[in-house]
């Protein structure tokens, strides 16, 4: 069986996470965003208000400045949310995590999701139960 580029980074993501080596920044394929891949940076932490996510990890591939922070309180709250990515960037882009999103990372699992377009391109964005 033959993973294709995404099954590979995912794969090397939960490896990740299993073993304490994250954050570990992804980039799943050239989005035309151009800039580094980086991540998103921490999205809070605190009490996990009974779900099994205290805090989460957010990774945007081809990242040039867009930042995620994804409360702990909304992946315990379960509900789909929405946030707006923008950041430093010169230009917004908006990620939805759905209500099945935020119960896989009550589980503490891994979610990605596709940016909305903004400035004529896209972004892969993982985020993580940590």
């Amino acid at each position: 069986m033959s993973n294709n580029r995404r099954e590979f980074l995912q794969s090397l993501i939960a490896v990740g996470a299993s073993v304490g080596l994250l954050p570990l920044a992804t980039a799943c394929g050239d989005d035309g965003g151009g800039g580094d891949t980086g991540t998103g940076g921490d999205a809070g932490t605190g009490g996990d208000g009974g779900g099994g996510c205290a805090s989460t990890t957010a990774n945007i591939g081809t990242n040039h400045g867009h930042e995620l922070m994804v409360p702990a309180a909304d992946v315990a709250a379960g509900a789909e949310m929405t946030y707006d990515i923008m950041g430093t960037s010169t230009h917004a882009h908006s990620v939805t995590l759905t209500a099945d999103d935020m119960m896989t990372l009550q589980g503490g699992g891994t979610v990605t999701v596709t940016s909305s377009s903004g400035a004529m391109h896209t972004h892969e964005v993982t985020v993580m139960c940590g």
